[in-house]
């Protein structure tokens, strides 16, 4: 097919009809635009609750608030595979990959919890707004098993923290409260 823009359509159709497939083929369309390729990533990170932040280097994009505004739609779908690949997103504001991690926390406290070290969030500010979030939301234990992975040291925000994950996981919290 003849003509980029004509191209990008055709990616946005594909990525209509089979999100989750249309990142291995993203190359193939030889867009040049970004803003394309932002909106056929954020369709895809939309209708894909698979490993898609693995692939994001596949849509070429440099613009960080497009990453980020895709950061932010698959961490609320997949908090997970967000937070385990958060680094292929190139993302560099600080700000960004706090708010990323609260909203993936929200969506899998357990997840998040287990990959927290790849945001390179160090404010513990930050870390303890994380960290609550996602006690409210650890299945299996999870914010307890990784909880010194946030390297609280607060001796009270470690119990708040506890209690919350308590709240919502009582055999878990139990299994690794020491």
């Amino acid at each position: 097919i003849v003509g980029q823009h004509i191209r990008a359509q055709v990616a946005l159709y594909a990525c209509h009809s089979f999100r989750a497939g249309v990142w291995q083929y993203i190359n193939e369309y030889e867009s040049a635009d970004e803003s394309i390729r932002g909106q056929v990533a954020l369709y895809a990170a939309q209708g894909f609750n698979g490993n898609f932040s693995q692939h994001i280097k596949n849509y070429r994009i440099k613009n960080q608030e497009i990453l980020v505004k895709i950061a932010k739609v698959s961490a609320q779908i997949n908090g997970l595979e967000t937070s385990r690949y958060i680094k292929e997103y190139g993302i560099t504001e600080l700000e960004d990959l706090v708010d990323i991690a609260k909203l993936a926390a929200q969506n899998d406290g357990t997840g998040t919890s287990q990959y927290i070290k790849e945001y390179g969030i160090t404010d513990q500010k930050a870390l303890i707004e994380v960290a609550k979030l996602a006690a409210q939301d650890s299945r299996w234990g999870g914010i307890s098993q990784h909880i010194k992975k946030y390297e609280i040291t607060d001796q009270k925000v470690l119990i708040e923290v506890a209690k919350l994950a308590a709240q919502n996981d009582g055999t878990g919290t139990s299994q690794y409260i020491k």
